[in-house]
């Protein structure tokens, strides 16, 4: 594929989000609340403007800019169900994870090659989605014979993790290649979505990457000319790269 004079700017994938984890019913052999249902995990984003599977591909300018890949958010954990007898309610649901989010403007894979010439890749976002939160607990319950015996509310469920952020302008996978003829890196950002409220909470995603996302362990390649330049790049975790 090639594109010669093509400003590719200003469009968004977003990953599908997680379903509610199911509101569970019945008690255990004990009369405690069974556990709520975990919620589901929010979907993949892959490349915000171009997805390039084992293609040869050839851009030249003017830019690759504002372009976004948005993580789907993890749902929430369904809720406990209460206790019989006496027993106590059952935990929430765990909350569904964040989806991942690789390469804000480009994601290459299947070994292919792409090669940009005079196309800045500028202010690119890969974020991770938002985890879910951890269901309500179910409520406890009252024996109905004496002795008199209180259950204990269920505990709410675990937070889920926000999604990873991976390669705010570019991700390049396993046994693909980039190559940044003149092409400058410049403002992209590479972040993890936020974590789940629970019991415990969940962890925040981790952002990689805030220019380019190389997976260097399995073949994966970035070249760059003497003139470009990779600046002003932020991820989560390191401040410019």
């Amino acid at each position: 594929m090639t594109l010669i004079n093509s400003a590719i700017n200003n469009n968004t994938v977003i990953g599908g989000s997680g379903g509610t984890g199911g509101k569970a019913f019945g008690t255990t052999g004990r009369g405690n609340g069974n556990s709520g249902g975990q919620g589901g995990a929010g979907g993949t984003a892959l490349g915000g403007a171009l997805y390039l599977d084992d293609a040869t591909t050839t851009v030249t300018g003017p830019s690759i800019a504002a372009n976004v890949a948005q993580g789907g958010s993890g749902g929430n954990g369904g809720q406990g169900a209460a206790g019989r007898d006496g027993g106590n309610g059952g935990q929430g649901g765990t909350g569904g994870r964040g989806g991942a989010a690789q390469g804000g403007a480009l994601f290459n894979t299947g070994g292919g090659t792409t090669t940009l010439t005079g196309t800045p890749l500028v202010a690119n976002v890969a974020r991770g989605g938002n985890s879910g939160w951890g269901g309500v607990g179910g409520a406890l319950s009252v024996s109905t014979i004496r002795p008199i015996v209180v259950g204990k509310p269920g505990a709410m469920g675990t937070g889920g993790s926000g999604g990873g952020g991976q390669g705010g302008g570019a991700y390049v996978d396993a046994l693909t290649t980039l190559y940044l003829n003149s092409s400058n890196v410049i403002g992209n950002v590479a972040a993890g979505g936020l974590l789940g409220i629970g019991h415990p909470n969940g962890a925040n995603g981790a952002g990689n990457g805030g220019g380019v996302f190389t997976d260097v362990t399995d073949g994966g390649a970035l070249i760059t000319s003497p003139s470009t330049k990779i600046v002003g790049n932020v991820s989560n975790n390191t401040a410019t790269e």
